[in-house]
């Protein structure tokens, strides 16, 4: 249902071959249709919003899609009529909703804001199995470290346990500078809690000694933008993005057990000779355990990159280069198309 309906918003759209990634370069679509905000992945002139898109995510059996907007509310539109079921306040105060996860039922949201200057984010746990969801906010997270126990973690991105009766919430320190000894570049965590927000297992992430060094790399990862997460089809596995443009996993099991790490994805595809974009975003898993990785920059046409990751994170390929900023990937569920939103949308047929 999902490739059938951005289909039909892109399917006229000319192709324009670009050489060396593997997938053609398609147009600016902006000119033609007008997606909204930074989140807009398949709403066009179809669908009229109330705000700027700043988060999405289909559900599991592709008939919802729900979006967060910049206003601080969640909506569930229905993909087959294109109306929208509902529509509740999240965040008040008009905070932009920066991270969305529903679970596989469809029926449980996990949301949270965009980062603040001075403002700590909270997690919102939306129970949506009619057209009148309730809210529930979690709250802060304390700080996870002692050096840090003056400032907060918030919460960046999540995954959901099959069962549904339980998350995992990637935190990162709010404090965006070193503070009386806090080393903020390293407190990057990954946490398991409950639907209470009980916190049930804990692993700091943010600093994985390599192997190898690689230019001017430091022998730790020291990651001061915002990382990103995707969890595998079977919720096993985990992977984490860091602004260093290294992608890392972690099994989902008590302990987050560490399972691997790529190199540097810019400087393995440049030395192929290939001219990716710079940065890290959002990661897909397709079902054969690959994943589909986004690279770019702010900026409404800054230059961005499709990555595909093989399963044992070795082999690195350039898919696409796109003028979009922070691409968002997603694949349908046969994983024949691969989507790429973010101000504009872009759809590429695997096949």
């Amino acid at each position: 249902m999902k490739s059938r309906l951005v289909l039909c918003l892109l399917i006229a759209m000319p192709l324009l071959a670009e050489k060396p990634p593997t997938l053609p370069f398609v147009d600016n679509v902006r000119t033609r249709y007008q997606p909204s905000g930074d989140g807009a992945w398949m709403l066009t002139g179809k669908q009229e919003v109330e705000a700027k898109i700043t988060a999405g995510e289909i559900s599991a059996d592709g008939r919802t899609y729900f979006m967060g907007d910049d206003d601080g509310f969640v909506s569930a539109l229905d993909v087959k009529s294109q109306k929208i079921l509902w529509r509740t306040e999240v965040i008040e105060g008009g905070e932009a909703v920066s991270s969305l996860r529903a679970d596989p039922s469809g029926t449980k949201i996990l949301a949270a804001k965009t980062r603040g200057v001075n403002e700590f984010s909270h997690t919102y746990l939306i129970q949506a199995a009619g057209h009148t969801p309730q809210v529930k906010d979690l709250g802060e997270e304390a700080a996870f470290s002692a050096e840090c126990e003056d400032t907060r973690m918030d919460p960046i991105d999540f995954a959901w346990s099959p069962d549904s009766k339980s998350y995992i919430a990637l935190y990162q320190t709010h404090a965006l500078a070193n503070r009386d000894g806090c080393k903020v570049a390293e407190e990057v965590y990954l946490a398991r809690k409950d639907l209470n927000g009980r916190r049930a297992g804990l692993k700091k992430i943010g600093a994985q000694a390599f192997a190898k060094p690689e230019r001017d790399e430091p022998d730790e990862i020291f990651c001061m933008g915002v990382v990103r997460m995707a969890q595998n089809r079977a919720g096993s596995l985990v992977a984490v993005s860091f602004c260093n443009s290294r992608v890392l996993t972690f099994k989902t099991d008590a302990q987050f057990t560490f399972a691997g790490m790529t190199p540097s994805v810019q400087y393995n595809l440049e030395d192929a000779g290939t001219n990716p974009a710079s940065g890290a975003g959002y990661m897909t898993f397709d079902r054969a355990g690959n994943i589909y990785y986004g690279m770019g920059q702010p900026g409404a046409m800054a230059k961005s990159s499709i990555v595909k990751i093989s399963k044992d994170l070795k082999k690195i390929e350039l898919l696409a280069n796109v003028h979009m900023p922070y691409p968002r990937i997603s694949l349908d569920d046969s994983g024949r198309f691969l989507l790429a939103g973010s101000n504009i949308v872009f759809l590429y047929d695997l096949q």
